[in-house]
């Protein structure tokens, strides 16, 4: 039997269709409005006490500091690196803060670390900017002795009891959204949430891609580790392989080489004679030196040819000159972790060669 509907029951069913239409699209406006965000997570890792915002996993590198200013004495420390959108976002952690380690002690010790000797940077405190119970404070380079100024930017010092933070995002002002979101987001806690930075030095070491050492004398390399190109660079063969550490001639008058291809998915590698602005790198970790090759005294160079692509990931690392015991891997690893913003050339991203050496002492 047919029942008729009352006007009663359907103009509740139409309300009820209507606010579902309504409450889809609001919805979807907000998925539309948060997409372009989607890829921006929280970060933290193992014994920290920070977790912040960043736009991809950022890579980490183990290093060491200095005491109390006593180059005799060293404690641990972290770094994490992250590139999004034309920016490089910096995290420093120094483990252990003693008695007479105070902000302004860390302030100058991470300048340090970013310039050669006998060069003065003058620091200006800028305000104080505490994190809950935390103290913290932001700097500026009020001066700079050398010429070529470090890449200018305000950056944040952050102490707790267990460690003291450095912040720097470098390629956009303070005012930019998305350094004002890095920034914003950094929280410290006892227990801070967030996604774990994977550590890829407790990973197996990725395959080396090695070549002879050949037409150098094409290039001039500067003293940041760069190169200028001075005539054509050599063209393209298939990489050779060769086991970790096995012997191998590299001499500087080789003429035979495999090189990185001219181009990749389709998309041009420039020369830097070739680009309008250069690859600026800003962020390039030091690699360590193995326990065999300080057993072995092994000292030397280690020469790599490499791409930095328009999406700011290290492409294409290919051994020029290497040495034997795990230092060329040392070296492969460290250039993978390098952050920098790419080249430009008519006002668009592009990917550019560079060379770049590592020099391993033993000390």
């Amino acid at each position: 039997m047919r029942k008729n509907v009352s006007p009663f029951v359907l103009s509740l069913l139409l309300c009820a269709f209507i606010f579902d239409v309504s409450l889809a699209a609001t919805h979807a406006a907000a998925f539309d409005d948060a997409e372009p965000q989607a890829a921006w997570q929280s970060y933290t890792f193992y014994g920290e006490e920070f977790s912040a915002l960043l736009p991809e996993m950022p890579v980490l590198d183990h290093t060491s500091r200095i005491v109390n200013g006593n180059r005799n004495l060293f404690d641990t420390a972290r770094n994490y690196a992250a590139y999004g959108n034309n920016i490089v976002y910096l995290i420093r952690a120094y483990d252990k803060p003693r008695e007479r380690e105070d902000l302004n002690y860390f302030a100058r010790e991470y300048v340090r670390s970013l310039v050669s000797a006998g060069r003065v940077i003058q620091l200006k405190v800028q305000q104080e900017l505490p994190r809950g119970k935390f103290s913290g404070r932001q700097y500026v380079i009020a001066s700079d002795t050398h010429p070529t100024s470090i890449a200018q930017s305000s950056f944040y010092v952050f102490l707790t009891t267990r460690h003291a933070y450095v912040l720097r995002a470098v390629g956009a002002d303070d005012n930019h959204p998305e350094v004002q979101r890095f920034f914003s987001s950094f929280v410290l806690s006892d227990s801070p949430g967030g996604r774990l930075v994977v550590d890829e030095s407790k990973l197996p070491p990725p395959p080396v891609v090695y070549a002879s050492d050949v037409a150098l004398e094409d290039y001039k390399m500067s003293p940041d580790g760069d190169a200028t190109a001075k005539g054509t660079a050599p063209k393209t063969n298939a990489a050779v392989g060769m086991e970790a550490g096995k012997e191998q001639s590299t001499s500087e008058n080789s003429k035979t080489a495999a090189q990185p291809a001219d181009s990749k998915d389709g998309q041009q590698i420039y020369k830097i004679k070739e680009v309008t602005h250069r690859a600026q790198v800003i962020y390039k970790p030091e690699p360590f030196y193995t326990e065999k090759a300080r057993k072995n005294q092994t000292t030397g160079v280690v020469r790599l040819r490499l791409i930095l692509s328009a999406t700011g990931k290290v492409t294409n690392i290919v051994v020029l000159k290497f040495l034997p015991h795990g230092l060329d891997e040392k070296a492969v690893f460290a250039a993978s972790h390098i952050k920098f913003i790419p080249a430009m050339k008519d006002d668009r991203p592009v990917s550019q060669y560079i060379l770049i050496e590592y020099n391993f002492n033993v000390y």
